[in-house]
């Protein structure tokens, strides 16, 4: 079900300018359509909506791990294992990313944004984000695994 608005959302949005509050108003409007054939809780939109939007506009499953002040330090090792430090604990993620690609744009999109490039040809790269966190990205060649960044 998920993957089918994000598509449709992703679909009408190409080649538009819209900005985040149009967006997520949009995946609104597609959740609520999908809601008439097959019903779900308030509950289950909410969360279907919020999982869509941070998919397309923020970092996808990392987003409610980065929000929470509990939580210490994120790492990923490849798309499928998430891990995160809290409490002195450490806790697998029950979420995934959909795809390495999906995980490697997350990543160019990160370190793009401090104008820091990794690439096979830099697979490695430790850079300090806006916010004054760190994110240290290992990718293959260097890592044989996939990718792997902490946060």
């Amino acid at each position: 079900m998920e993957k089918e608005i994000k598509q449709k959302v992703l679909e009408i949005i190409e080649g538009k300018v819209l900005n985040n509050r149009e967006i997520r108003e949009l995946i609104i409007e597609e959740v609520f359509t999908y809601n008439e054939k097959y019903s779900s809780s308030f509950k289950e939109r909410n969360q279907l909506v919020e999982s869509i939007y941070n998919s397309i506009c923020s970092y996808d499953i990392l987003t409610p791990l980065l929000k929470d002040d509990s939580i210490n330090e994120i790492m990923v090792n490849g798309h499928r294992a998430i891990f995160y430090e809290k409490g002195g604990l450490l806790f697998k993620c029950e979420n995934t990313f959909e795809s390495e690609e999906r995980i490697l744009h997350i990543i160019q999109n990160m370190v793009g944004k401090v104008n820091r490039v990794v690439n096979e040809s830099t697979p490695i790269v430790d850079a300090r984000l806006n916010d004054g966190s760190r994110i240290n990205v290992v990718l293959p060649p260097a890592s044989l695994g996939g990718a792997y960044s902490y946060y």
